[in-house]
């Protein structure tokens, strides 16, 4: 299924706790001070979309934060 969803602020607000977090476009870490989260803008602005549709990304749940606090991958 396909939801369409419009993708505005998505990269300024937080995937973790919602909160704004303006950046200029060359600021391409989103790092919020609010939650401690960290990660590629890119990567925030794709967990809001997804969020937004009420879905999950190609049947699991993107990780967020730290490397060190997601589960490591196997394969």
């Amino acid at each position: 299924m396909v939801v369409e969803v419009n993708p505005a602020g998505t990269s300024q607000t937080c995937a973790r706790c919602g909160e704004r977090v303006p950046k200029r476009l060359a600021v391409r870490w989103h790092a919020c001070p609010y939650c401690g989260c960290t990660l590629h803008r890119d990567h925030n602005a794709a967990l809001n979309i997804v969020q937004k549709g009420g879905g999950t990304a190609f049947g699991e749940a993107l990780p967020v934060g730290r490397p060190q606090n997601r589960e490591p991958r196997t394969r």
